[in-house]
C-alpha cells in the first residue's frame, strides 16, 4: 500500500465507527476491534502497512478531545476526514505532503483537498497541537464529567497521573509457564528474530518490547510459548493466587487474559470458569487456550443481566475486571 492508501484507509475505519454510532450499533464495540475488522477486509496489506494504519488510527484516538476542539475553534465540521487531517497537521505535521497524499493521481489515495480543505489546513498549520487555552478536561484527553472524581482521587498529582495515560502505551508479552518457564530465554528467542525487550519491572512473567512488532506469526507465538498482556494485567492475575485444585470464577473475562495466567499457575488442575457476556470475546479467548494447552478453563456466556445465585459459595477466588 502507498502511504496515501494507508491514510485513506484510517478514514474509512474512523467513517465505519462514527456511521455505526450515528445509528447506535456499536454498542460495546471497542475501537481495538473496529481497526482490526478494517484491517482484515484488507488482506492484501502487509506487516508494514498495518503499522502504519494502526499507528495514525491510534494517535487520533488518543487525540481525540484535542483534535476535536481544534476543528470546533476554525468552525469545522467534525468528520472522520477532517480528524484525520487535523491530525496529519497538527500531530505530524506532514502539511506540505497532504496535496500529494489527498490525490486523484493515486490509486486508492484519498479523494483531492477542495478549497475548504485547503483553507482549513492553512489555520490548523498555524496552531499547536496542545494549547494553553484547552480546558483542563480537553488537554488531558479526560471524560469532564469524571475530572472531580479524578482529582479527589489524585489530588495534585491529577495532571501527571492523567497526562501519563495520553502516551501510546508500552507492548508487554508474557510468557506461559507450562510451556516457556525462563522468560530471560523468550527474551533472547525474540532478541534473536530482531525484537528487543527487557523483562517487566513488577510481574515475574513478562517482557516489555522496545516498539511494536507483529508477533502471531512467530513459531513461539505459535506453539504457545508467550501471549501479549500488559504488566498490570499480569501482576493482578498472579495476586489472585490461585493455587492447584481451586475453583476460580473469572466474571467479565473477556479474551482470557488473567484465566491463563491463572490456569497455567494451577497447572491445569482445578477449574476456572470465565464468564462474559461477549460470545465474540469468548470465541478469542478458545483460540489463546487451545494455543496455550489450557484445558482446565470452562467459558461461559451469559446475558448482560444475569444471577450469580447458583454459583455462590462455591468458588476459591472471584476475580472482577469489569469494564
Amino acid at each position: 500500500m502507498t502511504p496515501a492508501a494507508r491514510i485513506a484507509a484510517v478514514i474509512e475505519i474512523l467513517a465505519d465507527i462514527k456511521a455505526a454510532s450515528d445509528a447506535e450499533t456499536h454498542r460495546g464495540k471497542q475501537a481495538g476491534q473496529w481497526l482490526r475488522a478494517g484491517l482484515q477486509r484488507r488482506r492484501y496489506a502487509g506487516s508494514g502497512d498495518r503499522a502504519a494504519i494502526g499507528d495514525l488510527f491510534w494517535k487520533i484516538q488518543r487525540g481525540q478531545a484535542r483534535l476535536m476542539w481544534h476543528l470546533s475553534a476554525l468552525d469545522a465540521p467534525i468528520t472522520p476526514r477532517n480528524m484525520t487531517v487535523a491530525a496529519l497537521v497538527l500531530m505530524e505535521r506532514q502539511t506540505a505532503q497532504l496535496p500529494q497524499i489527498f490525490s486523484a493521481e493515486i490509486a486508492h489515495a484519498p479523494a483531492p483537498l477542495d478549497a475548504d480543505e485547503g483553507n482549513l489546513i492553512a489555520l490548523l498549520d498555524a496552531r499547536e497541537f496542545s494549547d494553553p487555552a484547552m480546558p483542563q478536561h480537553i488537554a488531558l484527553e479526560w471524560p469532564e464529567w469524571l475530572m472531580a472524581d479524578a482529582k479527589a482521587g489524585l489530588g495534585d498529582a491529577t495532571p501527571r497521573e492523567l497526562a501519563a495515560l495520553m502516551g501510546e502505551a508500552p507492548t508487554d508479552v508474557r510468557i506461559n509457564i507450562l510451556k516457556q518457564p525462563d522468560r530471560r530465554r523468550l527474551r533472547d528467542q525474540l532478541a534473536g528474530r530482531g525484537i528487543k525487550g527487557h523483562p517487566t519491572r513488577l510481574s515475574p512473567l513478562g517482557v516489555r518490547l522496545e516498539k511494536r512488532a507483529r508477533l502471531d506469526d512467530l513459531q513461539e507465538w505459535k506453539a504457545g510459548l508467550f501471549d501479549i498482556q500488559d504488566e498490570g494485567s499480569q501482576v493482578a492475575a498472579l495476586l489472585c493466587d490461585a493455587r492447584p485444585g481451586m475453583q476460580v470464577a473469572d466474571i467479565c473475562a473477556g479474551a482470557g487474559g488473567k484465566s491463563l495466567v491463572m490456569a497455567a499457575k494451577m497447572e491445569n488442575k482445578g477449574r476456572i470458569l470465565a464468564i462474559d457476556p461477549s460470545a465474540e470475546r469468548l470465541e478469542k479467548s478458545g483460540e489463546r487456550l487451545r494455543r496455550a494447552g489450557i484445558h482446565n478453563v470452562e467459558r461461559k456466556l451469559v446475558a448482560e443481566k444475569w444471577s450469580n445465585r447458583s454459583w455462590r459459595g462455591k468458588f476459591d477466588r472471584v476475580v472482577i475486571d469489569a469494564p
